[in-house]
């Protein structure tokens, strides 16, 4: 017999993963046949949007939402989900929907979207590396004036260029921003180099630095309102 493949999806933080998971579990043991549960997290809006994401948390079996009319809905989306049972609101599917899937159909009969791979930069790793190597570079800028302005201009330019490219393939929130604050800053670096501005090292410096981490704590505030008080 093929084994059944159960997924539950949620974002990190939500208050209902572990009341999904233990029904998957209670739903796997009440049926025959051999299944595999597994946690799906789901990290930004485009993968929200990709995994056809109905909100937290989700179960699907073989790739089918276990909810009766889960396939009449395209409300997709970084949020939360609730669920009307027979005349009351739950924060997570029932352990009766569920079996029910594990008992109905083959399989591997639908293909799961969630499986796709990421376009989002940020969850490959050779990128993170890359990002990674780049700000030391602009670290290493700090302490040695002499090299300051190539090491700056290289690790400003070739991380907007990547956050540019990111926010046109994923639309990441943050990369709308940082990847303009890094190629301003690369741009800054230059006219400074060459004298045409006698702007301080110490404002380029800071002002890439804060609107960088300006950028990604207003996505991350972004997150958090979208998903702290709509939970059950």
């Amino acid at each position: 017999m093929s084994t059944r493949h159960v997924k539950v999806l949620a974002f990190d933080g939500c208050p209902n993963i572990d009341r999904a998971w233990e029904r998957a579990r209670l739903a796997m043991s009440r049926t025959t046949g051999t299944a595999k549960l597994e946690l799906v997290l789901i990290e930004s809006d485009e993968h929200a949007q990709r995994a056809r994401f109905l909100g937290s948390p989700s179960v699907r079996v073989d790739g089918v939402d276990v909810e009766p009319e889960a396939q009449r809905r395209d409300d997709y989306g970084l949020k939360c989900r609730i669920y009307a049972v027979d005349g009351r609101i739950d924060g997570a599917p029932p352990t009766d929907w569920i079996a029910s899937a594990l008992r109905g159909g083959t399989a591997g009969t639908a293909t799961d979207p969630s499986d796709e791979p990421s376009r989002d930069l940020v969850s490959r790793p050779w990128a993170r590396a890359a990002w990674l190597a780049l700000a030391l570079l602009a670290v290493v800028g700090i302490f040695v004036p002499a090299l300051r302005a190539p090491l700056w201009i290289t690790a400003f330019g070739v991380s907007g260029l990547l956050c540019v490219a990111n926010a046109i393939r994923s639309r990441r929130f943050h990369c709308k921003y940082t990847g303009p604050i890094f190629l301003v800053g690369a741009a800054a670096t230059g006219v400074r180099a060459v004298g045409l501005v006698p702007m301080p090292w110490s404002l380029i410096g800071a002002g890439v630095s804060l609107g960088v981490a300006g950028a990604i704590v207003w996505e991350r505030a972004r997150h958090d309102a979208s998903t702290s008080h709509r939970c059950c």
